[in-house]
Parts: structure tokens; sequence; C-alpha cells
């Protein structure tokens, strides 16, 4: 602008050798300069307005270089926060699966825990009952164990009676009465008797003889009846068998008249005669005969005996 002004002016200060070569006079010199120095102020108010946008430009422009130093500094820890939050929303969708898969669970548990329950409570109701059942069965046991007890005890002096029967018996019907000393009674084998002579040795009872073992027969069955307390019907057939006279009168007097209350003797032809007849006769109640037919092989039953009055 100065420039400008040098040309229209009529000294230019600083310029002496300047020459003017406008054929402008004063009046339009001066309306050309007024016009100029319109313009200048224009100009300059406008380079002003401009001059202040520039630095309002400059300052902003600072402010952008800045915050894209301070962008560039916080990228790595920007980034990581964006990635954290990343991996927390991946944690937090796996917590809802989790938690919508835990509910699940928890109600199928819940389910199992109730059925559970209810099995508790059914075997609980059983296991009272069992309870009951064990008290019965221990008040059994004890029961039994008592029972057994008794039952050894009572066996115990059960066969001590079994085996003073059988000596009081043989002693009474046998003729000789010293053979046996003491009769024994084996509980752990079978019951079985065992006879012991005055030696106190043991009798092997397959070598005396047949009477004697019809009268041993005799006296274990009397004393097996004595020692039951019961009364039961006795069937002795062909009673005086292989015996000879003084057992038959031992067993008319001795036995058959106590042997039971119901006694039934199917003797032979000419067995019971005579005093063994007579011995016998007072306690008979009835009297039959068995009449047996060859012609039509049937047997018949009449009153009486025929050899009643058949003396031997």
């Amino acid at each position: 602008m100065n420039a400008v002004r040098s040309i229209f002016d009529d000294k230019p200060q600083g310029i002496d050798d300047i020459k003017v070569y406008h054929k402008l006079s004063d009046d339009e010199r001066r309306k050309v300069k007024d016009q100029i120095s319109l313009l200048d102020g224009n100009l300059v108010n406008e380079l002003a307005g401009i001059s202040n946008e520039l630095k309002d430009i400059e300052i902003t422009l600072d402010r952008i270089r800045s915050t894209e130093v301070r962008m560039d500094r916080d990228t790595d820890a920007v980034n990581e926060i964006f990635d954290r939050i990343s991996k927390v929303s991946g944690d937090l969708a796996k917590a809802k699966a989790r938690r919508s898969d835990l509910l699940s669970k928890n109600s199928e548990l819940k389910r199992q825990i109730t059925e559970v329950e209810k099995t508790i409570t059914n075997w609980t109701k059983k296991a009272e009952l069992l309870n009951q059942y064990k008290k019965q069965i221990d008040y059994c046991d004890r029961l039994r164990d008592t029972i057994k007890a008794f039952v050894k005890k009572f066996q115990a002096q059960r066969v001590k009676e079994l085996e003073d029967s059988i000596l009081k018996m043989w002693r009474r019907i046998a003729r000789k009465k010293d053979i046996v000393k003491s009769v024994k009674v084996e509980v752990e084998k079978n019951f079985e008797i065992l006879l012991y002579d005055r030696n106190d040795k043991l009798i092997d009872k397959t070598k005396i003889s047949a009477g004697e073992k019809e009268i041993y027969a005799i006296c274990l069955l009397s004393a097996l009846v004595h020692v039951s307390g019961r009364q039961i019907p006795i069937l002795i057939d062909t009673p005086y068998g292989r015996l000879d006279s003084k057992h038959r009168r031992n067993l008319a007097k001795s036995y058959f008249p106590n042997a039971g209350e119901q006694v039934f003797l199917l003797s032979q032809d000419e067995e019971v005669v005579g005093e063994f007849y007579k011995e016998i006769h007072p306690f008979v109640a009835k009297e039959l005969t068995i009449n047996y037919d060859q012609n039509t092989e049937t047997s018949s039953i009449t009153e009486g005996y025929l050899f009643a009055n058949y003396k031997a």
C-alpha cells in the first residue's frame, strides 16, 4: 500500500528519484487517493478479520494437533479398553449362557431332590417297619433261645426218665435182670440207646438172644409211652413169640395189665393159654377170634377166645 501511495504523492517519502508518469489533475489525483484510502481502510479491516480468523484457525489447529498428540499417545490405552470391553462383553455373554444352563440344572436338581426326598421318606417308612420286624425277630430269637434252653433242659430230664424207665422195666420183666446194669441214651447220636453190663462194658445188642431182644423192645416201648405222658393204644403181635416161660409169666403179671389203657394182643393159637391166660383174663375187656376160610380166602371175626379153657 505504501508503494501505491508513493505513486500518487507529490513527494514520496524516502524515494526522491521516483518519477511520476500520470497526467492526473490535482482533483483527480485527490479522488484516487481518497479511493485508495478507502480501499486501504476496508482492506485493513478485512485483513484484520482474516488475521483474526487465521489466529482462530491456528488455535484450532493447535488444539487439533494437541488432540492428535494425545490421541496418538492414548491409542494403545483406548485399544486396550476396547479389547477389555470386548472381552468383558464376551465373558458376560458366556456368563449369561452359563447362568441359563445353571438355572436349568438347578431346576433338574430340585426335581431330583424332590424324588430323592420321596424315596428317603419311603425308605424311612420301610426302615421303621423293618425295625419293628427286627424287634419282633429279636424277640423271636430270644424266645427261640429260651425254648432251646428249655428243650435242652427238658430233653435232659426226659432222657434221664427214658433211661431209668427202660432199666426199671427190664428189671421187672427180664429173666436175667443183672445182664443190664445201666442204660445210656446218646442225644448227639440220634438218640441211640446203649446198654452196659455189670462191668460197665457196652453190650452188643446184636449178640443177645432173640427173647432178650423182644424183651428189650417191649421195655423200650413201655418207657416211651411212660415218658411221653400220653395214653396211646398199644398193639402187640405174637406177644410171647420166642420168649421162654419165665419171660411169658413176667409179661403176663407185670407188663400187659399196666401197658396202657387200651392194649391189643394178637396172639397165635395156643400162645396165650393156661396160666398165662389166667394172669391177664381179669384185665381183658373183649375177646375176639379171627377165622380164615380157605375156600373163600376170606377172614371172619367171632366173639370169644377159642383157647380160653386150654391148659398148657
